[in-house]
């Protein structure tokens, strides 16, 4: 069984390097590249909501549906596989 709340404890920031997403600070903001659509200057991380938006394709949520949609995956594998990879040692 996961623990779907447990999940909200990674940092998103965290999730998008376990991703490959490279981010930059930008006022309290993370600027990248989407991974989804591939657009420069288009993806936002706010990591104080712990959330991702991107004005170019219009997808946003946590750090679970980040991998959702970059992996594509269901939740619950999505879930393991964030589990897995940030279980503590």
């Amino acid at each position: 069984m996961v623990d779907f709340k447990s999940l909200r404890a990674i940092p998103i920031a965290d999730v998008c390097r376990f991703l490959g997403v490279e981010l930059k600070p930008k006022w309290k903001q993370l600027r990248g590249i989407c991974p989804l659509c591939k657009h420069q200057r288009t993806f936002a991380v706010t990591p104080a909501k712990q959330l991702f938006y991107c004005f170019k394709c219009k997808q946003y949520g946590d750090g679970l549906e980040l991998v959702v949609l970059v992996k594509n995956l269901s939740h619950v594998e999505a879930a393991k596989l964030l589990t897995d990879h940030f279980r503590p040692p």
